[in-house]
């Protein structure tokens, strides 16, 4: 084998490296856009928990509030009830006095019914 066939030679084994290195660049090219789309898909899917995350804890103030508010407006009604009962309660005792005065006015307007007649 002469020179010349010592340079093909060579050049075959050159040629077959570089189709070999390409094949691999290749693979990893596919291996990288792999990797690429499913960090893509996981940066997507995180940015979606977060935009729940986020409208859940906006959900938890507005309940909270809400609930802040339904407490203030127990105590007010309790409030207001515990006004009324005592308001009801001076009612029944200024109608029993009404009442009691009412039965001496009639009973007084008898005596002097009584004793009109008798004289």
């Amino acid at each position: 084998m002469g020179r010349y066939g010592q340079k093909l030679v060579k050049l075959l084994s050159l040629s077959s490296a570089l189709q070999q290195a390409q094949h691999k660049k290749l693979a990893l090219q596919q291996q990288l856009q792999t990797l690429t789309w499913v960090q893509s898909e996981s940066l997507s899917q995180k940015n979606e928990f977060d935009e729940i995350s986020e409208r859940v804890e906006d959900r938890k103030l507005v309940m909270g509030n809400m609930l802040m508010q339904a407490k203030v407006v127990e105590e007010h009604a309790k409030t207001k009830e515990e006004h009324l009962s005592s308001e009801i309660k001076s009612l029944l005792v200024s109608g029993t006095s009404l009442s009691v005065a009412r039965k001496k006015l009639q009973d007084s307007g008898k005596l002097l019914a009584g004793e009109m007649g008798v004289s």
